[in-house]
C-alpha cells in the first residue's frame, strides 16, 4: 500500500498527539520498547512516521508551564 505525504503528515500527527497525551497523564519518561509498542502501524513508512513524530513531541516538552495556559496563549495572571 502506497502512503501519501498528507497520510504520512496526519501518521506524524498521530504519534506527536500520543506522545503529550501521556506526557499530560503524567508519563515523564518512555522507553524504545514502550514506544514501539504504543505504535498502531505495521508498514514500515508508517511505523517510522508515527515514530518520529512521537519521539519529537517527548524531545519538545512543550506545553503550558502553569495551569489554563499553552505554548501560544499564557495563563491570565491574577
Amino acid at each position: 500500500m502506497d502512503i501519501d505525504a498528507f497520510q504520512l503528515s496526519r501518521i506524524y500527527a498521530q504519534g506527536w498527539n500520543d506522545a503529550k497525551k501521556l506526557l499530560t497523564d503524567g508519563e515523564l519518561s518512555v522507553d524504545e520498547i514502550q514506544a514501539a509498542s504504543l505504535n498502531p502501524h505495521r508498514s514500515a513508512p508508517a511505523m517510522a512516521r508515527w515514530a518520529a513524530g512521537f519521539e519529537e513531541a517527548l524531545q519538545s516538552r512543550t506545553g503550558p508551564a502553569t495551569r489554563g495556559g499553552s505554548s501560544w496563549r499564557p495563563t491570565v495572571q491574577e
